[in-house]
């Protein structure tokens, strides 16, 4: 194999790996993102962590319907 088919394919190969770390860089944000409101927007102001966890089963409750 000629020296400029090896430096080619050595620049393919690195184009190809900068493709492979961006979709699973992807993929990765995807697992880690996934909305449980999809469409859903909330106009008031958000509760606190507590005030949430504390009226969890009212929101199960309206889900279950």
């Amino acid at each position: 194999m000629k020296q400029k088919q090896v430096t080619q394919l050595l620049v393919e190969l690195h184009e190809l790996n900068k493709t492979l770390k961006t979709i699973a860089s992807s993929l990765v944000r995807k697992e880690v993102s996934h909305d449980i409101f999809p469409g859903i927007a909330f106009k008031a102001a958000p509760v606190s962590k507590e005030e949430f966890v504390k009226h969890y089963g009212e929101y199960v409750r309206r889900c279950s319907n």
